[in-house]
């Protein structure tokens, strides 16, 4: 697994905004390689549950998928997701309500792709919501 303690060094001077990065990009699973995984699986008639899987991992981080209710927008397809995203959050932002906007890929950097109110967090934020992704998947793949 990505997530195990061997492929980190996990002490405290670790846990900085460059380290997490760098285990975005070279030690945990893309975008492409997740979706040619569930390409194989479909072609060997193996049932996915995409929203399951979803709300396991939402869940195993923390996050309470039943509490976000009717505030949350999902876009799915394959064209103009990130055009819909951002002309939706502009208008809320319009109307004055809190908006947090995640999109996918970054041009320059993995805090792009996180927003809330229309700006990107920062390093400190970014830094910190990461590693605390990372261990709470890491505590549940190792009890899965």
């Amino acid at each position: 697994s990505p997530f195990s303690a061997s492929n980190c060094d996990m002490n405290d001077n670790f846990r900085n905004y460059d380290n997490a990065v760098d285990i975005l990009y070279t030690k945990l699973a893309s975008n492409n390689k997740v979706i040619e995984k569930w390409k194989k699986e479909r072609i060997c008639n193996k049932k996915i549950n995409f929203i399951g899987t979803m709300k396991t991992y939402c869940d195993a981080v923390g996050i309470d998928t039943e509490a976000l209710g009717e505030k949350t927008i999902h876009v799915t397809g394959t064209k103009g997701k990130g055009s819909t995203c951002a002309f939706s959050e502009s208008i809320l932002r319009k109307y004055n309500l809190k908006t947090g906007l995640f999109t996918s890929p970054h041009l320059i950097t993995p805090n792009e792709r996180i927003r809330i109110n229309g700006k990107p967090i920062n390093n400190d934020r970014f830094n910190k919501y990461f590693w605390h992704c990372f261990d709470r998947l890491n505590t549940y793949l190792k009890t899965e």
